[in-house]
């Protein structure tokens, strides 16, 4: 708030361009991201107490950060020009890009269920995928998606988060309710019932992926492959469930999931790499 016109304000405390009449300034002062001026009255030794409560006086900037190619799951910016992760506050510099690990964790766990989905494996070793479900999958994944919300990347934080809890709820799935229920050798209608319900949850996560998808036309290419391949080995799996004794159905599910291991695989290689190096050396196919 402008000072009391009956107390003297120092011209350099005013905004550029500003002038003082009587004292005050005819414009409101800047020294903070936030000022409280208090006058008192003449008689006391004290004249002015300009509180400057929050520091520090520059603030990063969120909205308006900006990527190299290389940055897999871009913040939305007009600017597309300056270094990667670059922004015109100070704190945004200190956190690296967390697309790369959300992209490799997903890339290895779906890698390692879809190769067992193809019967590659034998099916009775699926276990071992668990491990890597919760811990790289799921959580670091989540860890990923929580920094997005950070950086103030909306599709990297939903996508991260979400699939982070995909994997810990498969994790959850597979080792507690679909082994107490018998698994795979559940037998009648309640190995029908479960088959349809995990046909179920596969299918949300189709639903849930499709329009992923669309927001991901606005990213870059590798991502769109990432989504749509994904779209497509959900909707199989899901098929495969609705339709048990169809097993091909899962098998193409499988070897999609693996394509789309690949993609996302290469898409977290090409932001590490081209972070590292400071410059495209693999391009992601930005779109504008």
């Amino acid at each position: 708030m402008p000072a009391s016109a009956n107390v003297p304000v120092p011209m350099s405390w005013c905004r550029a361009g500003a002038s003082t009449h009587g004292g005050a300034c005819l414009t409101q002062p800047v020294l903070g991201s936030s000022i409280v001026v208090v006058a008192f009255d003449k008689e006391l030794s004290a004249h002015i107490v300009w509180l400057l409560h929050a520091l520090p006086t520059h603030r990063p900037n969120w909205e308006n950060s900006s990527k190299l190619e290389g940055d897999i799951v871009p913040t939305q910016s007009k600017d597309k020009t300056t270094d990667i992760n670059a922004s015109s506050g100070a704190w945004r510099t200190h956190i690296a890009d967390p697309g790369p690990l959300g992209l490799g964790a997903f890339a290895m766990t779906t890698f390692v269920l879809s190769v067992f989905n193809t019967n590659l494996v034998t099916g009775a070793a699926t276990a071992v995928v668990f491990g890597m479900a919760f811990f790289y999958g799921g959580l670091a994944q989540m860890l990923a998606g929580m920094w997005e919300f950070v950086k103030g990347n909306t599709f990297g934080a939903v996508a991260f988060t979400s699939y982070g809890a995909f994997w810990l709820s498969f994790w959850y799935l597979n080792t507690h309710i679909v082994n107490d229920l018998g698994g795979a050798d559940a037998a009648g209608s309640l190995g029908a019932s479960l088959d349809h319900a995990v046909g179920v949850y596969l299918l949300g996560w189709a639903i849930f992926t499709a329009y992923m998808l669309i927001a991901a036309l606005r990213t870059n290419g590798v991502l769109i492959a990432v989504f749509a391949a994904l779209t497509l080995a959900f909707v199989f799996l899901a098929l495969g469930k609705f339709f048990p004794t169809a097993t091909s159905l899962t098998t193409i599910g499988g070897v999609i999931g693996i394509i789309t291991a690949v993609f996302a695989w290469y898409g977290s290689f090409a932001a590490v790499i081209n972070s590292t190096f400071k410059r495209t050396v693999l391009p992601v196919f930005a779109r504008d």
